[in-house]
């Protein structure tokens, strides 16, 4: 056989001799015209993670295919290949016709257009957005979801009325309402705030939009900002009626907006949030005060001190709580007296929440005040213990896991009597052994706005104590945003954002990375404003 008929012959049966190795692209090109189903999945599957670009075209011809599951599985290579070129061939690839019927044909090309929207979302062309407009009126669940999903990626404001409508009405599935209030949060556009405003205090069925909502408010910025204080205020009555109706309590009202300004910072907010320290009315009056003075203590209003530390006698234990770390943030010793007087008040709850924020923010004298209060503590205890009709022995065997929680506390004081001021010290102390000395250790390093403390705090943000973890990131913020922290904003992003990808699907995580997730999108703010400047 002559050398030419040979390659002839190779290039009819196997379209090219290197590709019969199934490990090189081309040997799945050729599979992508088989007759058979499942080589024509597996070929654009094997050739989405070979990840070359220009076999987009050819497995978007699938996207023709009369079977959805091909159709499906060629919709996810070409979101992952990023050839926005192909856009047009995945919006003529949606059926639009298919009812919510459970038959094995219907469900599969609903699957099919599901991860179309995935893949348009992907690619992130707003030549996709009228599609995935009509694609938010499909009958599948799933599909309305990831089509509300991508428009928010695709940040169209074309997307907005739309999407207001979903997020606001009653009959929305409150998950997919949660979506579309994410995405009108990416979208950033101050039309949407007044839905976003109203959907912080709704709730259906017992479920609440208010962590969706804050956080589109807070990625919105200012033009969000200005209705809330206004509310905060009493200055928006409209909105006050609107809640008396919806059967909003006037507390859950002002306990958010203070929660929610307290996030985004602005200072403009500081008269109105000391106001609701002495707010009355109601049931829930306190929530609106430790919400107040959270929100004061993360913006670090000093003049908050004093008006909090009157507070500190409150004997409802998480409100004191609440109280005690907004001290804390703020970081004002002169309140100190005021805490160590109210440890020896109240409930073991509220005693203990109170000398964990005095651990937090005393030094080598409360040190002493505590071990005094310590040492007194299990008679104590035992008498409110029994007090409450449970039997002595019972009591007893309750003690030694008190006695552990005082120590901890104990020992952040001790760190803070060996390190005082010597911020070389506190460095030292962000890698000891015990998370509740590395809490304290975040929190001097934040207060005393030093920005050569960055570099370690980044190192230790990925914290499995999550109190350190809560204390380093704020402590963080507070240094990023001084003049020293900027040029290393970039870098804290990076890491930041790492970290965050690394913890998905960790619930352990999740409360403390809503404060990360905050912080990285001041992080992206800052970035953004000093590139257009």
């Amino acid at each position: 056989m002559s050398k030419l008929l040979a390659v002839g012959l190779c290039a009819i049966f196997v379209a090219g001799c290197g590709e019969t190795d199934p490990n090189k692209p081309g040997y799945w090109v050729g599979k992508l015209t088989s007759k058979r189903i499942q080589e024509r999945i597996e070929a654009a599957n094997r050739l989405r993670k070979f990840k070359d670009i220009q076999d987009a075209p050819k497995v978007a011809a699938l996207l023709k295919d009369d079977d959805p599951r091909v159709k499906e599985a060629a919709a996810e290579a070409v979101g992952e290949f990023g050839d926005k070129s192909q856009v047009p061939a995945l919006i003529d690839a949606i059926d639009y016709t298919v009812g919510a019927s459970t038959d094995r044909e219907s469900r599969a090309i609903n699957e099919a257009n599901k991860q179309i929207a995935i893949a348009l979302s992907e690619l992130g062309d707003k030549r996709a957005t009228p599609a995935l407009l009509k694609l938010t009126r499909s009958h599948e669940t799933y599909v309305r979801l990831e089509a509300v999903r991508a428009l928010g990626q695709l940040r169209d404001p074309a997307a907005l009325d739309t999407l207001m409508d979903i997020a606001t009405d009653e009959n929305t599935e409150p998950f997919i309402a949660k979506k579309a209030v994410i995405a009108l949060g990416w979208i950033g556009d101050p039309k949407a705030v007044p839905a976003i405003e109203r959907m912080l205090f709704k709730e259906r069925k017992g479920i609440s939009f208010y962590p969706e909502s804050s956080f589109a408010v807070f990625e919105i910025g200012d033009a969000a900002t200005t209705p809330l204080l206004e509310l905060l205020d009493g200055r928006d009555k409209a909105m006050e009626t609107w809640a008396q109706e919806n059967h909003i309590l006037p507390e859950a009202l002002f306990a958010k907006t203070a929660q929610v300004l307290g996030d985004i910072g602005d200072p403009r907010a500081t008269k109105g949030l000391i106001s609701k320290l002495n707010y009355t009315g109601g049931d829930y009056q306190l929530l609106v005060r430790s919400a107040a003075a959270e929100s004061l203590g993360r913006m670090r209003i000093k003049e908050a001190a004093e008006p909090i530390a009157k507070l500190m006698n409150e004997d409802e234990a998480n409100i004191r709580e609440a109280y005690g770390r907004a001290l804390v943030m703020i970081g004002d010793p002169k309140v100190l007296p005021q805490m160590v007087a109210a440890a020896q008040k109240g409930s073991w709850d509220a005693r203990e929440a109170t000398i964990h924020a005095i651990s937090n923010l005393g030094g080598a004298k409360e040190l002493a005040d505590v071990q005094k209060i310590a040492d007194g503590e299990q008679a104590r205890w035992l008498k409110e213990c029994t007090g409450n009709d449970n039997a002595a022995e019972d009591c007893q065997k309750v003690w030694p896991k008190h006695k552990d929680i005082l120590d901890q506390h104990l020992a952040r004081l001790k760190a803070a009597a060996e390190c005082r001021d010597n911020q070389t010290c506190w460095l030292g102390k962000l890698k000891d052994p015990a998370g509740p000395v590395r809490e304290r250790a975040a929190w001097e390093l934040g207060r005393t706005g030093k920005p050569d403390a960055i570099q370690p705090l980044l190192a230790a943000l990925q914290d499995d104590f999550l109190a350190a973890r809560y204390a380093e990131c704020l402590s963080l913020g507070w240094l990023l945003e001084s003049e020293g922290g900027k040029p290393q904003i970039k870098q804290a992003d990076e890491r930041v954002n790492a970290i965050l990808t690394s913890d998905q699907g960790k619930t352990y995580y999740i409360r403390v990375d809503e404060d990360l997730k905050r912080l990285a999108t001041r992080l992206e703010k800052t970035m953004s404003k000093s590139e257009k400047a």
